[in-house]
């Protein structure tokens, strides 16, 4: 927020699941897959332990491509913009990725490694 890129609050699990228009299912898988990740990942809150397992952390798209660019990108664009700066950044070549959600997963793990 201090970087004026824009997010927006999630709404608690129940909301969420009672939701009409499944809006908030990609919450939802999130929360299953950490729950997954308990048993063999640490959660990262800023610093890896020497010996540590393997870590997870959350991770935001839309701050990572505004970091990645350097300025405040307009989320309106990110159809367009995203797999441009996957490829300008991480000389990933984005033909394979059939919407913006695995183009927003290659820069989340561009940016992890």
């Amino acid at each position: 927020m201090e970087k004026k890129i824009g997010c927006f609050s999630t709404p608690v699990r129940g909301a969420a699941e009672c939701h009409p228009t499944r809006n908030y299912d990609w919450m939802l898988w999130g929360a299953e897959l950490s729950r997954e990740l308990d048993s063999t990942h640490e959660l990262y809150v800023g610093v890896v332990k020497i010996g540590a397992r393997k870590v997870c952390f959350e991770t935001f798209p839309h701050a990572v491509a505004c970091h990645l660019e350097g300025s405040v990108l307009s989320a309106k664009q990110k159809h367009r913009e995203r797999p441009e700066l996957l490829w300008r950044r991480g000389g990933v070549s984005t033909d394979e990725l059939t919407n913006v959600d695995w183009v927003d997963a290659g820069l989340c793990a561009l940016t992890a490694h």
